[in-house]
């Protein structure tokens, strides 16, 4: 397990603005969406088997395991929409804290509800354009690789 407690806590800045708050959650959906832990080559969530964390750990594994850079105020942003305000795992840190079990649930469930959108419009582009080929143009094949196996597979009948 990733040992932190000796290290100066990262910069985390709870001062936020809206706009830093949809940011972080925008990054942290791009973040969830392309980690797919049933992937052999994704990296363990080992660092999230603990039961909490601070807000500086928390940036430092985020960074870590997903590649999420983040900015204090979004560290910040989504530390307050995670964090555990629960009387008891305050008093055991001294400060409020994240639940890594919530986090993960969040995470993984807003990877598979993206990378679902993600499909399920490949496949509405595929049903349009296999009824109005007549509209399918080549610059289009650049933003829809997808059109492409369309395309092919069109040809070849």
């Amino acid at each position: 397990m990733l040992d932190l407690s000796s290290k100066v806590l990262y910069e985390v800045d709870l001062e936020f603005s809206e706009d830093e708050k949809f940011a972080a959650l925008r990054k942290l959906t791009t973040a969830a969406t392309k980690y797919d832990p049933s992937h052999a080559a994704a990296v363990g969530l080992d660092a999230f088997e603990r039961k909490t964390m601070s807000p500086g750990e928390f940036k430092e594994i985020v960074r870590r395991t997903f590649h999420l850079k983040l900015l204090p105020r979004e560290v910040g942003a989504i530390f307050d929409f995670f964090s555990n305000k629960d009387a008891e795992a305050a008093a055991a840190t001294g400060a409020d804290v994240i639940d890594c079990g919530e986090f993960l649930r969040y995470f993984i469930h807003l990877g598979i509800t993206e990378r679902a959108k993600v499909k399920s419009g490949q496949i509405e582009v595929m049903k349009h354009y296999s009824t109005n080929l007549n509209l399918l143009q080549p610059s289009m094949l650049y933003h829809h690789p997808i059109l492409l196996l369309l395309l092919a597979t069109t040809e070849r009948k």
